[in-house]
């Protein structure tokens, strides 16, 4: 069995290196194998909700095929938030609203998966964008910069200044790199101060 999933993860996914591919997919943890699973493609490709809907069995086959658990949900979006700063996580863990003992519906965990990706992207974009605006390369920008108007939907200087008041920042008036992916976050998020 393992043989024919392995062939046809290959043909849908066409990763760049099989063999590699081939040697990671054979660990144990079904949550480590559906992490790898989601991680194989971009979330805009044709076979990403396939191998989402994989992942969401490989998952559910530990709880007896009686759905995916919070819980499992959970260490799931913790492993794809792992290079997110912890506030960040959390953001996204509430914005997911699933607790450890309830059941998660394939449609709630394709949307959640994609919500995690989605803002994967974006942080990805404002890393760019960081590193542009730190001029010196120091790894910090002027706050000030953080809520400069540009073509981008960019919220009012009113939040900017409302979220990065609530924040514990390494040196006032900058911001290194996480600083401003959370107050980034933040300020895009309807409730920030709930």
């Amino acid at each position: 069995m393992f043989l024919k999933e392995a062939i046809s993860l290959l043909l849908e996914n066409r990763p760049e290196n099989p063999i590699l591919f081939l040697a990671d997919h054979q660990v144990n943890s079904n949550i480590l194998k559906a992490y790898r699973l989601i991680t194989l493609n971009k979330y805009d490709t044709k076979s990403f909700a396939d191998n989402v809907f994989q992942a969401y069995t490989l998952i559910e086959k530990d709880h007896g095929n009686s759905g995916v658990k919070g819980i499992d949900f959970i260490k799931l979006a913790q492993m794809l938030c792992i290079d997110y700063p912890s506030e960040i996580l959390h953001g996204i863990l509430r914005l997911l609203d699933k607790r450890e003992e309830e059941n998660v519906e394939f449609d709630e965990f394709l949307c959640g998966i994609k919500t995690i990706l989605l803002f994967d992207n974006y942080f990805e974009e404002m890393e760019q964008i960081f590193k542009y605006l730190d001029n010196n390369k120091q790894g910090k920008i002027k706050k000030d910069i953080a809520s400069q108007k540009s073509e981008l939907r960019v919220p009012s200087i009113e939040d900017v200044e409302s979220v990065y008041q609530s924040m514990a920042v390494e040196e006032d008036g900058l911001l290194n790199y996480d600083e401003y992916l959370i107050l980034l976050f933040k300020v895009t998020l309807d409730n920030f101060g709930e």
